[in-house]
């Protein structure tokens, strides 16, 4: 998923993306419920949304008007750093800046 996308999106204009059955999970907002966890199945070509909990997947009756993209995580957030970290020192050693 690309997380680059920010903010609420209508499910009206664009769903996630499907990776298989399934899609991420992304943080969902319910007409009943509010703010959720849940993500997008495609089983025997019906589309429909399930609630994601700890322990399993959950089945329920969801009227899901809009999601966004979860954030990343500290581990994603640090190897993402590590990289660009990375990428700039190689550079600076390409133009002879560090050794």
């Amino acid at each position: 998923m690309d997380k680059g996308i920010t903010g609420w999106i209508s499910t009206k204009v664009l769903l996630p993306e499907l990776e298989g059955l399934t899609s991420d999970c992304v943080l969902a907002y319910d007409k009943n419920m509010g703010a959720v966890v849940a993500y997008l199945c495609n089983i025997e070509n019906e589309i429909y949304w399930e609630l994601k909990s700890n322990k399993s997947a959950h089945k329920a009756r969801l009227n899901i008007t809009h999601w966004q993209p979860l954030p990343i995580t500290p581990l994603e957030e640090d190897i993402e750093l590590k990289k660009r970290t990375n990428l700039i020192e190689r550079f600076l050693r390409k133009i002879h800046l560090i050794t």
